[in-house]
């Protein structure tokens, strides 16, 4: 999913500018997504799902 999110915000910037002539909500645009790309990569860290799936019960 972070990838398509990736892949397609520049087309979706893009859009934004030319209907609103303007580039600045396509840069908070970019901004909230690379806030939750951010977020996103913190909660699905490899090190926090591994070890606590390795854990004896």
């Amino acid at each position: 999913m972070a990838c398509w999110l990736a892949a397609f915000l520049p087309l979706i910037a893009g859009v934004l500018r030319q209907h609103l002539a303007d580039l600045t909500p396509a840069w908070w645009l970019m901004a909230t997504l690379c806030l939750g790309l951010a977020l996103m990569t913190v909660r699905l860290r490899p090190g926090t799902h591994v070890t606590g799936a390795l854990e004896p019960c």
